[in-house]
């Protein structure tokens, strides 16, 4: 993998930033294999969406990774006194306010951070892009375990698009939620489950 990057981004003349999502690619490269990859030249940062803390606090201790984007907004609270300091994450997609004043509350205070109005205004939002019937404790109880493991146990991927069109659409953006085969199309249960995850956010819905 190390010589495959390194080609591209020889060849480049743009700076890359390397995607790493395992669980869709099926590459699976740990702390040390993706330092190796920030140590190429023209290799400039890496969307680490493969939801491991472990393997993300080892890649920014290293020194060698300038630009960590974390694929989960709410995991800014945990890694950011390590050096995260950029998420592109399908929250913010969903409510850019929400995100940003979350990425402001780390900014000014990195302590009691989870207990506060902007990380739940957020956290609400999360089975939005994960599993919009699963309660938000549930599945914020079981990401902060597995993502805390120094091994992957988050072998499969969720698509999030219909559900994050459908929450787009019930805030009045004119989007339609429809999305092409073979990803999922959302379910009258599923836009139910949106519509109050939305409005246990704060957020207005139409």
């Amino acid at each position: 993998m190390e010589s495959e990057v390194d080609c591209h981004a020889r060849r480049s003349s743009l700076p890359i930033i390397y995607y790493h999502f395992p669980q869709v690619s099926d590459i699976w490269l740990n702390p040390e294999q993706l330092i190796a990859l920030m140590e190429i030249d023209n290799v400039v940062g890496i969307k680490d969406s493969s939801l491991n803390n472990y393997a993300a606090k080892k890649v920014l201790a290293s020194g060698r990774c300038d630009n960590y984007f974390t694929a989960l907004s709410l995991f800014l609270p945990r890694l950011f006194s390590h050096g995260a300091r950029r998420a592109i994450c399908p929250l913010a997609a969903v409510h850019p306010s929400s995100a940003y004043n979350l990425y402001q509350a780390c900014d000014e205070n990195t302590s009691g951070l989870e207990s506060s109005a902007e990380f739940r205004s957020l956290l609400e939002l999360l089975p939005i892009v994960s599993n919009p019937t699963k309660s938000t404790d549930t599945l914020w109880r079981l990401l902060k375990l597995a993502s805390s493991l120094p091994y992957p146990v988050l072998k499969a991927a969720a698509s999030p698009h219909s559900a994050s069109k459908e929450a787009l659409k019930l805030q009045g953006i004119p989007i339609q939620s429809t999305v092409r085969a073979p990803l999922p199309e959302i379910t009258l249960n599923a836009s139910n489950a949106i519509k109050m995850a939305l409005q246990r956010a704060g957020i207005s819905v139409v």
